[in-house]
């Protein structure tokens, strides 16, 4: 496991930017600004996954970047 000390996501939902507008969407919950419906985004379940688990272990990493195996438990 990669123990996980702390974390800070920008914003939990997509938020309007006031040089970009509604282009650039980093929230963890998409939002459609039209009918404010409200999807989480995989890298929600991604956080909620490493908050359950307190660690950023190697199920999460497989399933979320398994490409990244190899650099992230050498060996």
């Amino acid at each position: 496991c990669i123990p996980v000390r702390g974390y800070f996501h920008w914003t939990l939902v997509d938020s309007f930017e006031w040089a970009e507008g509604w282009t650039l969407r980093f929230g963890l919950i998409e939002l459609d600004p039209e009918t404010q419906e409200r999807k989480p985004r995989r890298s929600a379940y991604l956080y909620r996954d490493i908050c359950k688990a307190n660690a950023i272990t190697p199920g999460i990493i497989d399933e979320y970047v398994p490409e990244l195996r190899p650099v992230l438990l050498p060996g």
